[in-house]
């Protein structure tokens, strides 16, 4: 039989809104580096995102390929390199609730678009509080 809460845990995707090829390291799993393609230069300019790895959201501590409650994110490409913690409310944003995070030069947006779409956002050395409360917003 299966778990019926397995069904109910989303992820977490992310989303290369640069124009390079990024490597993308996920609560420090070196192992576990993917390299996400740059975002097309013509029509349809849907950015690419993460296949290689899915990351799972997960209450309390990540494990590998897991995405938690306190979380850092590296990405990096020949002239920049971002690294955020992601802090998420878990009891605004539970964990069947997908969270979608756009990687950016400068910076990173997160996004819940199954809650609210707020559009929390934070650059490299940040903290990005994932809170309606007290959240940095767009």
């Amino acid at each position: 039989m299966s778990d019926p809460d397995a069904a109910a845990v989303a992820q977490a995707v992310f989303y290369n809104m640069t124009g390079q090829a990024v490597e993308l390291v996920v609560n420090g799993y070196l192992k576990d580096a993917e390299s996400i393609e740059p975002i097309p230069t013509t029509i349809p300019y849907t950015p690419a995102h993460n296949t290689q790895h899915t990351y799972q959201r997960t209450p309390g501590e990540a494990h590998e390929n897991e995405f938690g409650d306190t979380n850092t994110v590296l990405f990096e490409a020949p002239g920049f390199r971002v690294e955020v913690t992601i802090d998420v409310d878990i009891t605004e944003y539970q964990v069947n609730n997908p969270l979608l995070i756009f990687m950016f030069q400068t910076g990173v947006v997160v996004t819940c678009p199954t809650i609210d779409s707020i559009a929390y956002v934070g650059h490299s050395g940040d903290t990005i509080q994932v809170n309606p409360s007290t959240g940095t917003r767009l």
